[in-house]
């Protein structure tokens, strides 16, 4: 069996060079490829599991699975209709009221600020924030954008999630705590949250939202408000695993790199996870815990 990863310009080049040396130190081979250069013959091959870093290319018919598939990818990626499908969910925590321009100002909530964001976004860009009299104004001349509620955050998090249970938890320290977005690609870094320490209504918020991505793996970003209330963000198709600073690859690597072979070697599909049992509840097989 071959993993290959599929990853287009500019998108997952650390984080998919990272995971080739971690699952090669686990006796799977697996290579790279960019989608603007040849197909390579690997991935024309029976034997060969194709995983799509955010990258929704159209594959060989020959190769023998695909980790997550182009319409989770293309899903995800509509963050306004992401939302709006778990807004038509049964979930009932850690959503927060959207607005589009099919809303009229007696529909608006009663909320003091909008974060207004076009319908396609990344990296912490293209994001203003208005107050409820300047919402529909904004959202009129931000042509298929959204709104959401701002939230004053004491912290962010991202839950690395395969096939429904926990890798990794990863704590957000911006640049600069002022920003509405903490994202690193903006400034900042990412802080391995030990198992111990994970905060349970954000790993459970995670995993209860990973189903609708239809994704076998994902970066799932959560906020905490100053009451300690998680928040969903948004669902990441590509999540960032930057290396150390010294070039060496890292824990999140090594994390994701065992999931993702149990995900193809063991094939179990989703996981359940357990609510109420601490991190044992959620944290992936893989990890040998």
């Amino acid at each position: 069996m071959k993993m290959i990863f599929v990853r287009r310009r500019g998108l997952g080049h650390s984080s998919t060079k990272g995971l080739v040396q971690e699952l090669h130190d686990l006796g799977i081979t697996a290579s790279i490829w960019r989608n603007d250069q040849r197909i390579p013959q690997e991935l024309t091959q029976d034997e060969t599991v194709a995983v799509r870093w955010g990258c929704s290319s159209t594959l060989p018919l020959s190769t023998r699975g695909v980790l997550n598939k182009a319409s989770g990818i293309h899903s995800v990626n509509d963050k306004m209709g992401f939302l709006k499908t778990l807004d038509e969910s049964p979930l009932q925590k850690g959503l927060l009221p959207v607005l589009t321009t099919a809303h009229t100002p007696l529909e608006i909530p009663p909320v003091e600020k909008w974060v207004v964001r076009p319908r396609h976004h990344s990296q912490g860009r293209n994001l203003h924030v208005v107050t409820s009299e300047n919402v529909m104004g904004s959202l009129m001349r931000m042509e298929h954008g959204y709104a959401r509620p701002l939230v004053q955050k004491k912290a962010e998090y991202r839950v690395y999630v395969v096939d429904g249970r926990v890798v990794n938890v990863a704590r957000k320290t911006p640049g600069n705590p002022d920003d509405v977005a903490w994202n690193v690609a903006q400034g900042g870094r990412f802080d391995n949250v030990r198992w111990g320490d994970w905060p349970i209504n954000v790993v459970d918020l995670a995993c209860s939202v990973f189903p609708y991505t239809g994704l076998n793996f994902s970066g799932i970003d959560v906020m905490v408000d100053e009451n300690d209330e998680a928040w969903f963000i948004e669902a990441n198709s590509a999540p960032s695993l930057p290396f150390n600073s010294d070039g060496s690859t890292t824990y999140r690597h090594k994390c994701m790199a065992k999931a993702l072979a149990y995900s193809v070697l063991e094939n179990k599909g989703m996981l359940e996870y357990q609510q109420g049992e601490g991190y044992r509840g959620y944290i992936h097989p893989a990890l040998g815990v």
